[in-house]
């Protein structure tokens, strides 16, 4: 009820601002294409090029414009104060285990963001791994995301700027906490899926020098990243050079057997193609074609594949099925039940499905023979 009440002040106060917005003139070029002779006018193409004096400018004068208006707003300080009772308490997550460590996240309500924390053992003193806060001055930049190598020496993790879908991969040596002196960087939608001695990851490459952030976000790529060697040597793993606006997620089992990638074309539905890591020259095969559902892998049991899916089930089910089978021959683990199943995790040799059952959470525990 507090929340809906604050959302109801801010935008009555909003609507109740009697400031004069002066927009910044907009120049209007004669650049003008001729398409087989058809001829469309651009005006705006100037505002293409992010690095000349006059789109500078503009922004510049846009930014200034939106900061004058919210300064304006009578009831700013109150709805800071109102936010700030809200927000300002301490949290921690729940840790996650490495090998001998734990990783966990705490903020102490003030921090714009959370500090990444890890101790040896459950009893092992706390020590900070992680603080974002100290990355840049005003406290925007973030960390996207972490992921430990399978023999927990190595952690990758993914730092953002300012809100920047755009990341930069980089590297800790986990028990010393030693940066090593190697990134990846143009990492977008993606995370990090270590293999061996390197890591998957997706992203467009490495752009063009003054088209960093203008240069069209097509062919969405998967690339390999060997530990200890440049950027610009990464293997090409994936590719699709007729899809050019699909994404592209990749995954690898925890035996490091199978390499899994989701295609995606928006925000709902993606195919599944996998391939097996452990025989040479291997190559993708589909697991599931369309996109019109929803499906993503849990793991493997030896050469068969646990997948998480809607398909042919609209309350989602888990099916077991290899590489070389058809959706219509796959095996139901966990059949469509009358209630949803919302999520799936393997936890040593159980599996637990957690259902939605009258608005309250549900766990039922399987064995790995898919037993109840």
């Amino acid at each position: 009820m507090k929340h809906a009440t604050l959302l109801l002040f801010i935008f009555i106060s909003s609507l109740l601002s009697s400031q004069k917005i002066i927009y910044p003139k907009a120049i209007q070029s004669d650049v003008v294409d001729d398409y087989f002779g058809t001829k469309i006018a651009d005006p705006y193409r100037w505002l293409e090029d992010e690095n000349s004096e006059a789109t500078k400018n503009w922004v510049t004068q846009q930014r200034d414009n939106t900061e004058g208006y919210l300064q304006g707003i009578s009831s700013r300080e109150i709805i800071k104060n109102q936010l700030t009772q809200l927000w300002d308490f301490p949290t921690m997550s729940a840790p996650g285990k490495y090998g001998d460590y734990y990783i966990y996240t705490k903020n102490d309500g003030t921090q714009n963001q959370s500090v990444y924390y890890i101790k040896k053992g459950e009893n092992g003193t706390e020590e900070i791994l992680l603080d974002p806060n100290t990355l840049s001055k005003d406290g925007t930049t973030s960390i996207g995301g972490i992921s430990v190598s399978n023999d927990n020496k190595y952690l990758a993790y993914l730092i953002s700027g300012a809100g920047s879908d755009w990341k930069e991969v980089k590297i800790m040596e986990l028990a010393s906490k030693k940066q090593l002196n190697e990134s990846v960087n143009w990492v977008k939608f993606s995370g990090v899926a270590w293999y061996k001695n390197g890591f998957y990851y997706s992203g467009y490459g490495i752009p063009k020098e003054g088209k960093e952030f203008s240069q069209k976000n097509e062919f969405h790529t998967v690339f390999y990243h060997k530990l200890g060697t440049k950027q610009k040597n990464d293997e090409v793993i994936y590719k699709d050079e007729e899809n050019p606006l699909k994404n592209h997620y990749c995954s690898v089992t925890e035996d490091e057997r199978f390499l899994v990638i989701s295609g995606s074309k928006g925000t709902s539905g993606n195919n599944l193609i996998a391939k097996d890591l452990t025989e040479a020259n291997s190559e993708f095969k589909n697991i599931i074609k369309t996109f019109d559902n929803d499906s993503w892998v849990i793991d493997n049991m030896d050469d068969k594949l646990l997948v998480f899916t809607n398909y042919g089930a609209s309350n989602n089910r888990v099916i077991i099925t290899t590489l070389d089978q058809d959706p219509d021959k796959w095996q139901d683990f966990i059949p469509e039940k009358e209630n949803v199943l919302e999520g799936v995790s393997l936890v040593s040799n159980k599996v637990f499905a957690t259902y939605l059952a009258d608005v309250k959470t549900k766990i039922e525990v399987y064995s790995k023979e898919g037993e109840y």
